[in-house]
């Protein structure tokens, strides 16, 4: 049967192979296929009504992230109207084994605050009304276990439609800790699992798409640990599958048919229809757009329209740069509607992994240059999308882009009048207008108003406004106010962070270099801000603290305080000394070359001898910086020990990043010690933070910053790091290498296969990235990708990610508000 005469598409997605087996042995005529590296299979499901095409999928035994990136790809490749995941369970109450479960709620157990004890603060997942609709029905029937494919026993099993708890520990024992915890907070979890609470968090991004989670139960959670038999699980995993398909089977979708790349142009252009795409990306970590209704808005303006069956829709959830371009490879479009978050510098789409990125605006208009020919209006309908909608415009008959934030209702109302105008076959400026009445039918004085924009329109002044208002670069001001925050930073000067990595012109930096750059372009970026929005009712106070480790003698040091004693030391008075000295010892190795210049000078070629004479004067300066240092270190070390802690405010800091540069070149001979003492520098940091913090007004805000190569000397740093972020620290961890990796510039939610022990370490040691929009605008405005709940770590291989990642320590302090008032004065 030819793929696209096959109106119902479904994926059922599996954790093991016995699933997977039980599930395929439901459907005829096995197709694999292959997805961006992953590979699943197809096959048909026959009813007398209807024929479902059904993808599988084994996803593994993970975590939820990882389901979740597996769900996206599998959805993003088959497009289906219906997703089930059929697996096993533990009961845990009112089940036996063989009885079937489908999930009305997941509980996803493990979400909540660290605090003296955990605080459960429940994530519930939920499968689709519909579907949950139709296993209540299919419950009640006897019908689904005329499904079941082999003989299992002789008990009749039951089917539940009831809540799951899902979490990533592997649960046994009843008396357990987790078990006792659930009992406690949810009472009426019938079973427990690991992947189900992953699975629906996916499809909260795909809410156009039916969902629900069935699950055998192949074991029960009992007073005595037990193994899960493998007769248990083939009778679980059977009988999971037989309602899952019955499921399918009764079920009626009234979702969107989606047309499919497999059908050729000529086949479909025949009939002189116009072809709409809309592309919904709404990424895990993104806050919620209502893409289902925008979606669900679309179709039903084509589907009451009297020239509906001239307007064919194809829709991409989930949609990733690949998928758009994709589309528009295999089919021709007359309208592309995106809808999704915009941050001025681009249109957020979803990643191949789960995550969000930021396309660059130039690679999506030359997208839509190379389709020009056929696509006669772009719609986007995202905030501050103005520049983008510019951009295509030079290529694109009719564009329509928004140049300031956009209301998810205000979206869909625009939607709404739009293609009610399109579906009445109205031209692309009569169904503008039809959808600025919509919209202005609920927000009447809403403005700016989305923008028309024609084929080589100058927006010049418009851009311009709202460039100024997106656009970031790293020595932004960084708007902080009513604030105070004590910031740690810890800094690794172990000998294998004197190399360098490379920076924005191609050249090599030394690390040290590019360290003291980056807290330099933070402190003033911060003063900026701070000083830009001060008042009289305003009291802001950022004050910071500066651990080195792994020098040559003194393992820790107060960089502050060193830099405070190198000042009492070396005074001019030493400095004059010693260049007086250094003058006479060189003298008569200077005298034995003024011969040789004089000849070179005789025969014309002076730039030789101005270079060599100047190359000599340099030298012999850096010469007396490393002579005066080695002479006074031991003082210098002694009088920093003497002096203890030093903390500096935010504009004495500005200061000191200012200028440490030459002090921490000159006290190499201090520095670039064998080992590495993380546990050494995190117990002085926490006692430091310990100290402070009770001298400081309750409220203050306490941050660390670590930056390292790893390759530590000491004992396990985590249980330390733990302890610091108990405190209420936030820790954002930042591991300096020289290796090429692939995208440095992400946020991740979990160690990669690849990464190294270093990176596995510290990145367990940094702390989640709370919600904070200004972070994330900046961040993916640099080209960072995001992924769903991260953690604030990233490998820097370059001196541009470092100054990006050291921006952020203080730019989730900003305040968004103070922020939008400076840049529309």
């Amino acid at each position: 049967m030819p793929l696209h005469h096959i109106s119902n598409r479904a994926v059922i997605l599996t954790t093991h192979a016995i699933e997977y087996q039980a599930v395929r042995d439901h459907l005829n005529n096995h197709q694999e296929e292959m997805h961006n590296g992953s590979i699943y299979e197809s096959g048909y499901f026959q009813t007398k009504t209807q024929t479902w095409l059904v993808g599988i999928a084994q996803v593994g035994s993970a975590n939820s992230t990882a389901v979740a990136a597996a769900t996206e790809r599998a959805v993003t490749h088959f497009q289906p109207s219906v997703v089930i995941y059929v697996g096993t369970a533990g009961g845990l109450k009112d089940v036996q084994i063989g009885d079937v479960i489908a999930a009305n709620k997941i509980y996803g157990y493990e979400s909540g605050k660290a605090n003296i004890s955990f605080e459960p603060r429940p994530e519930i997942g939920s499968p689709t009304h519909a579907l949950e609709q139709r296993a209540l029905a299919e419950a009640k029937k006897d019908d689904w276990r005329e499904r079941i494919k082999t003989d299992t026993g002789k008990r009749i099993p039951q089917v539940y439609v009831g809540p799951i708890a899902a979490g990533e520990k592997v649960i046994a024992f009843l008396h357990s800790e987790t078990v006792q915890f659930l009992q406690k907070n949810y009472g009426d979890t019938l079973a427990v699992e690991m992947e189900g609470y992953g699975f629906l968090r996916a499809m909260y991004a795909n809410q156009h798409v039916d969902t629900l989670v069935i699950r055998g139960i192949s074991n029960i959670i009992t007073d005595t640990p037990k193994t899960d038999n493998i007769t248990h699980q083939f009778m679980a995993t059977q009988h999971a599958s037989a309602f899952a398909f019955e499921v399918l089977a009764k079920f009626q979708t009234n979702k969107t048919t989606i047309s499919t790349p497999h059908t050729s142009y000529r086949e479909q252009r025949a009939d002189n229809k116009i072809r709409v795409l809309a592309v919904f990306a709404n990424p895990m970590g993104t806050s919620r757009l209502r893409l289902d209704i925008e979606e669900r808005t679309i179709h039903n303006a084509i589907e009451i329209s009297k020239h509906r069956d001239n307007i064919l829709l194809e829709t991409r959830p989930a949609a990733t740069f690949r998928d758009l371009s994709r589309a528009l490879l295999n089919e021709k479009f007359q309208i592309v509607h995106i809808a999704s978050h915009g941050h001025g510098q681009g249109l957020v789409l979803a990643d191949e992994y789960g995550g969000r990125s930021q396309i660059n605006p130039t690679v999506l208009q030359n997208l839509f240059q190379e389709y020009h020919e056929t696509i006669e209006c772009v719609v986007i309908n995202a905030c501050h999308s103005l520049e983008q909608g510019s951009l295509i415009s030079q290529h694109i008959s009719y564009t329509i882009a928004m140049d300031d934030a956009l209301d998810d209702l205000a979206a869909i109302k625009f939607s709404e009048g739009f293609y009610d105008a399109i579906a009445a076959g109205k031209d692309i400026e009569a169904a503008y207008r039809e959808g600025i009445r919509h919209l202005q039918e609920i927000f009447p004085n809403m403005s700016p108003l989305p923008r028309l924009i024609k084929k080589g329109e100058n927006l010049q002044e418009d851009l311009e406004r709202q460039n100024s208002e997106t656009e970031f670069d790293n020595t932004e001001p960084i708007y902080i106010q009513n604030t105070k925050a004590l910031v740690g930073v810890a800094i690794d000067l172990s000998a294998s962070m004197k190399k360098s990595f490379i920076n924005q012109s191609g050249n090599e930096t030394k690390r040290l270099t590019s360290i003291q750059r980056a807290f330099k372009e933070l402190t003033q970026s911060a003063r900026q801000g701070i000083q830009a929005i001060q008042t009289e009712d305003t009291a802001t106070e950022i004050d910071m603290f500066v651990y080195a480790f792994g020098l040559q003698t003194t393992g820790v040091c107060d960089l502050l305080s060193l830099w405070k004693a190198s000042q009492q030391i070396i005074t001019s008075d030493l400095i004059d000394t010693t260049i007086q000295r250094a003058k006479q010892e060189n003298q008569q190795r200077m005298n034995n070359y003024q011969g040789l210049g004089k000849f070179i000078r005789s025969i014309g070629i002076n730039s030789i001898v101005n270079l060599a004479e100047g190359f000599a004067q340099k030298t012999m300066q850096q010469q007396i910086r490393k002579r005066i240092w080695d002479e006074v270190k031991e003082k210098v070390e002694i009088r920093a020990l003497a002096i203890g802690s030093t903390t500096l405010a935010l504009n004495e800091l500005t200061t000191w990043w200012n200028d440490s540069g030459e002090m921490l070149e000159n006290a190499e001979g201090l520095l670039f010690g064998k080992s590495t003492p993380v546990t050494e520098v995190l117990t002085k940091v926490i006692a430091r933070f310990e100290s402070e913090l009770n001298l400081k007004e309750k409220g203050t805000q306490p941050i660390l910053i670590l930056i390292s190569d790893g390759k530590f000397s000491s004992s396990n740093p985590l249980p330390l790091a733990a302890k610091l972020r108990a405190m209420g620290v936030t820790i954002l961890s930042c591991l300096i290498t020289d290796k090429d990796v692939i995208n440095p510039r992400q946020l991740s939610n979990q160690p990669l296969v690849e990464w190294s022990d270093d990176a596995r370490i510290m990145f367990e040691m940094a702390s989640p990235l709370k919600e904070s929009t200004r972070i994330e605008t900046f961040l993916l405005s640099k080209g960072w990708t995001i992924y769903p709940q991260p953690k604030l770590f990233v490998q820097a291989n370059h001196s541009d990610v470092l100054e990006e990642f050291v921006r952020i320590t203080l730019g989730h302090l900003e305040n968004p508000t103070a922020y939008r008032q400076t840049h529309n004065q």
